[in-house]
């Protein structure tokens, strides 16, 4: 017998029903963030019929913005009051811009440049930031793993391009951040990007997509691209170029998007359920 009140379970991929079946026999409550998007999801899919189940067996889910939960209730029938919005956010090391490194020193970059900071794969679209950075012949520097080989293949030998692999260290990912012209994430969905918000934290002007959730945390502070059209993430990147950079963004983020303020409102939810 387990000594705990609440399970809480960090996603709703399928196999974790298991996992939660067995927290439910034992008598506790069940709290999910789960972690969800997906707009196309149909009754006709088996996956449908999986965060149906799944997610009428919880007591609660933490979603991460209410544009989750609409989605969710909409999708499955689930009853508004079963979601509970926390947010995303970043850690602490990014609530200031302090950093011992030098990120264009070490990885020996000259004159501007563009970053993103995402795994090389057709949702983060790639391929079509990499078209856009050619249009406008300005470099691109991309830090994350290659999900899809075949991605980078067809990206690897763009004169603008230079992938630098999986990066984790904050004091190098803070230096990039604040080191580079724009940062641009023009994936086909993001609940917001959190490296995005890490980017935004250290004063980066932001380029990202219009699809997910980005409008609700990011609101009039950044530009939004349409994420189908390599001419809207061109546009977009043009038009952040030719703004002046300032901290207005970087307060905004570290004053609503921290770790701190995401725990209060998972407390918050646990106490709906007990």
């Amino acid at each position: 017998q387990l000594d705990i009140d609440i399970f809480h379970q960090f996603s709703s991929v399928p196999g974790v029903e298991n996992v939660v079946d067995a927290y439910r026999a034992a008598g506790k409550k069940v709290v999910m963030s789960p972690i969800f998007w997906n707009e196309n999801l149909t009754e006709k899919y088996p996956l449908h019929f999986h965060y149906r189940s799944l997610f009428n067996k919880v007591d609660l889910l933490l979603t991460n913005s209410d544009l989750e939960s609409k989605l969710i209730t909409k999708l499955f029938d689930i009853p508004p009051e079963k979601c509970h919005k926390t947010r995303n956010s970043i850690t602490h090391e990014y609530l200031n811009q302090t950093t011992t490194c030098d990120f264009r020193n070490e990885y020996k970059i000259e004159g501007e440049f563009i970053l993103t900071v995402a795994n090389i794969d057709e949702r983060k679209n790639t391929q079509r930031l990499v078209e856009a950075c050619e249009e406008l012949n300005i470099q691109l520097i991309s830090i994350g793993a290659t999900r899809h080989p075949e991605q980078l293949d067809a990206i690897k030998d763009s004169p603008i391009f230079r992938s630098l692999g999986t990066i984790s260290d904050a004091n190098i990912l803070k230096s990039a951040y604040q080191a580079c012209s724009l940062f641009v994430l023009p994936s086909m969905c993001e609940t917001p990007g959190i490296a995005a918000l890490e980017a935004a934290s250290q004063g980066s002007k932001i380029v990202i997509t219009e699809c997910g959730s980005t409008k609700e945390y990011f609101q009039d502070y950044v530009t939004y691209v349409n994420p189908w059209l390599t001419e809207s993430i061109t546009k977009g990147i043009e038009t952040e170029l030719n703004l002046t950079r300032d901290d207005s963004l970087s307060q905004f983020v570290c004053q609503n998007y921290t770790w701190d303020k995401t725990t209060l409102d998972i407390i918050e939810g646990y106490k709906k359920i007990l």
